[in-house]
């Protein structure tokens, strides 16, 4: 008997989600923590009182039973930002993380959006944000670790 290999494609659902095990998602953010100081206390008492007026936003990509990617949003009359953007190790070069950014940015509207990118994850975000139209306006020294930059890009 002939055998035949089936690969299957893996479904990836991209979803707000307003109502989330926020122990669970920063778990998965563990990796990024460090490098924003007093980020628990930014992500419990800033973004997650946000949610309910809408100002803040969490996209994630999911296969059902992982997170495989997140994008937390913020919308306002004076900003439209992505504050934090991550795809764990083991999920990219799956093509997550630019279907994550095309999705962040059409819920941003795509206007006048930014993003903020540490030294750490510059190399490594830089040709995404690129390839989706960001520009580097500047980068700041020290803005929030002695002796690391933060990359602004714009749209």
């Amino acid at each position: 008997m002939k055998r035949v290999n089936v690969l299957v494609k893996q479904h990836i659902d991209f979803e707000i989600c307003n109502s989330i095990d926020f122990s669970m998602l920063k778990h998965t953010l563990r990796d990024v923590s460090p490098l924003y100081p007093n980020f628990s206390v930014w992500f419990n008492f800033t973004f997650r009182r946000n949610i309910l007026s809408g100002e803040r936003n969490i996209l994630i990509a999911s296969d059902g039973d992982n997170i495989l990617g997140v994008s937390l949003l913020k919308k306002t009359h004076n900003e439209n930002k992505i504050c934090t953007f991550y795809v764990p190790p083991e999920y990219r070069s799956m093509n997550i993380g630019k279907n994550l950014l095309d999705k962040s940015l059409s819920l941003l509207d795509n206007q006048n959006s930014i993003i903020t990118v540490s030294d750490e994850r510059h190399d490594e975000l830089r040709p995404l944000l690129v390839s989706r139209g960001f520009e580097l306006s500047k980068s700041v020294d020290s803005l929030y670790r002695k002796g690391s930059s933060e990359n602004f890009y714009k749209l």
